[in-house]
């Protein structure tokens, strides 16, 4: 990084919409390795949820009330484990943009575990309901609190109702861009999960491992959690990117980087927001007294009944008088 010049693997620009799906994915090989370990154990509680919402009676007889207490399960354990890896996502994110080179361990360290539990608290009481009761519930939870974690991380926000709030603010800019562009991933990545897991469960119907038809064995269980770890760590990496691009867009974030650079100073720090009401009032000083104004200049009047040429005559022979006034010298010596 030099003259303010940043060279991540991120751009530091507002990007499109399918600029922000690539840029998710970029960031995703950058870092999968810690992003799948972490998402393991959280798709095996899933999984376990799963099992005892009901997912051993789902087979061609099950009715539809089994499979939508496991589908709205599975719903809402997918939009707790984004938020939870977004922090880590958005601890990547920063020094991605920036072009630094950062440890896995140490970004490990910078995600606040104990404020990010304490605020997936919320979210986790309300997206099971919210997803049974209707799945418009678990869209607008999903849609609005969903950047807490990446928030949490990024902008230093507070916690728990801090991070939320940062995260419905920053989702409903720009038109609710940022909602529609998670809506849009959730769908994408929904697709890729199904197709990462479908051939695996065909191969153990195909040769007798689980009952042709059953997916309430542990092993159709198993390549589910497996394609999960993949689609909710991609889904944390575009929260992440979603969170930046639209602090680009609305707050200038490109241009404080750039700033930061050319002073001198360390990058990192522009990217905790710092609320309006935080900020200390300017501070005036004491008004200077100003110099007296100058008082008008006073001419005589041209005397009355004089000709027009004797009114020149009379009004060169005041400027004249004026001249010498001011430069006393020349009118000694004439």
């Amino acid at each position: 990084m030099r003259g303010g010049r940043v060279r991540g693997t991120l751009p530091l620009r507002a990007m499109l919409n399918g600029e922000l799906l690539d840029t998710a994915v970029v960031l995703f090989r950058e870092r999968a390795l810690p992003l799948l370990l972490l998402a393991l154990p959280l798709q095996a509680l899933e999984q376990v949820a799963a099992w005892y919402a009901g997912a051993p009676f789902l087979d061609e007889f099950a009715n539809f009330t089994v499979w939508w207490r496991v589908i709205a399960t599975v719903l809402a354990c997918d939009a707790v484990i984004v938020l939870l890896l977004g922090a880590y996502t958005g601890a990547a994110a920063v020094p991605a943009l920036l072009g630094d080179r950062v440890t896995h361990r140490a970004l490990v360290k910078r995600m606040r575990p104990l404020p990010l539990l304490v605020t997936a608290i919320v979210p986790a009481l309300v997206a099971w309901p919210a997803a049974y009761f209707g799945l418009a519930g678990l869209i607008v939870v999903f849609g609005l609190f969903g950047l807490a974690g990446a928030a949490l991380v990024i902008d230093r926000a507070g916690f728990p109702f801090g991070a939320l709030g940062r995260s419905a603010m920053l989702v409903t800019r720009s038109g609710s861009r940022g909602v529609r562009m998670r809506i849009v991933g959730v769908v994408i990545w929904l697709g890729i999960r199904v197709a990462l897991a479908i051939g695996p469960i065909l191969f153990l119907w195909q040769f007798g491992l689980v009952a042709d038809g059953y997916l309430g064995d542990w092993p159709v269980l198993m390549m589910w959690g497996l394609a999960g770890t993949v689609s909710c760590a991609a889904l944390a990496c575009l929260d992440a990117v979603v969170l930046i691009d639209t602090r680009i867009r609305t707050e200038g974030l490109d241009v404080a980087v750039r700033r930061a650079l050319a002073n001198g100073t360390d990058p990192a720090a522009v990217f905790a927001h710092t609320r309006p009401a935080d900020i200390a009032p300017m501070r005036l000083s004491a008004p200077t007294a100003l110099p007296p104004w100058p008082q008008a200049l006073v001419r005589p009047s041209v005397p009355a009944g004089l000709s027009r040429q004797a009114q020149l005559q009379w009004m060169q022979a005041q400027a004249q008088a004026e001249y010498r006034a001011h430069r006393p010298g020349e009118g000694r010596e004439s």
